[in-house]
């Protein structure tokens, strides 16, 4: 084969994956796999015939779901872009499924040229077996209305350093949040409610840390006053804990 007529192409995908059983996305040591990168990166490189190695747009741990992380990868492969989602999808396991493909400038890098993202966590009121998994579910009620006074605090660019969790290597704690919602949300006979928030960029484990603090203010145990005075501290030791990792859903990635 000529190699001069070797044509490397950039390809970004839309993905979306159930996180239950994964350790998170990240590609890890074997004995901490499946990771949804590595069980990818596998697949992909039969499907191409050379290694492949994918860029995702950001970090989700284990247990965290996604219904539009973005990925990228490049290739020689001759594939045509339009099939390979269901090339690609068929090797793929069942919890992960391609939504879309296209070729996209050899400067386009799935992480670093994101611009925003948007997360949705969901907590079921009471409990259920359909739920598991799938959201955090939590006994009694819930005040959202004083949740959503305390979120709003949190709406604009700050130090998060008190919900920055440990293990965090981002050169700065400061980062700007464009909006924060918690609303009610009704599926047939299930009340949950949905916590939204849209950044330029979150913290390692910032979107679970501000969710944790929120249900404490929506069971009474903090105020919304309570809420600024933390943002004020900087001290992750004054906030409450992480809430768990299966209530939370990458919705959306901005370029």
């Amino acid at each position: 084969m000529d190699e001069t007529c070797v044509v490397e192409r950039n390809l970004k995908l839309v993905i979306e994956f159930d996180g239950s059983r994964f350790h998170g996305s990240q590609r890890q040591a074997p004995e901490k796999e499946p990771t949804v990168q590595g069980v990818m990166e596998e697949s992909l490189s039969r499907l191409l015939g050379h290694e492949a190695h994918i860029a995702f747009s950001g970090r989700t741990d284990a247990g965290v779901h996604a219904s539009g992380q973005v990925v990228s990868f490049k290739t020689t492969s001759p594939i045509p872009t339009e099939r390979i989602p269901m090339a690609f999808g068929n090797m793929l396991p069942g919890e992960i499924r391609i939504l879309s493909a296209q070729e996209v400038p050899a400067e386009f890098h799935a992480r670093f040229s994101a611009r925003g993202r948007t997360y949705r966590y969901l907590i079921l009121l009471g409990s259920s077996v359909f739920w598991q998994d799938r959201a955090w579910q939590v006994e009694g009620k819930l005040d959202l209305d004083s949740m959503q006074k305390a979120a709003s605090l949190l709406i604009g660019e700050h130090d998060f350093s008190s919900w920055r969790a440990a293990g965090c290597t981002a050169h700065s704690p400061v980062r700007e949040i464009l909006d924060l919602t918690v609303e009610p949300l009704k599926m047939g006979s299930f009340k949950l409610v949905a916590i939204t928030t849209t950044g330029t960029g979150f913290l390692y484990k910032m979107v679970r840390n501000l969710v944790g603090t929120l249900v404490k203010v929506g069971q009474g145990f903090l105020t919304p006053q309570d809420v600024g005075e933390l943002l004020a501290r900087r001290d992750r030791t004054l906030a409450p804990p992480t809430a768990p990792a299966w209530g939370l859903y990458l919705m959306q990635v901005y370029y």
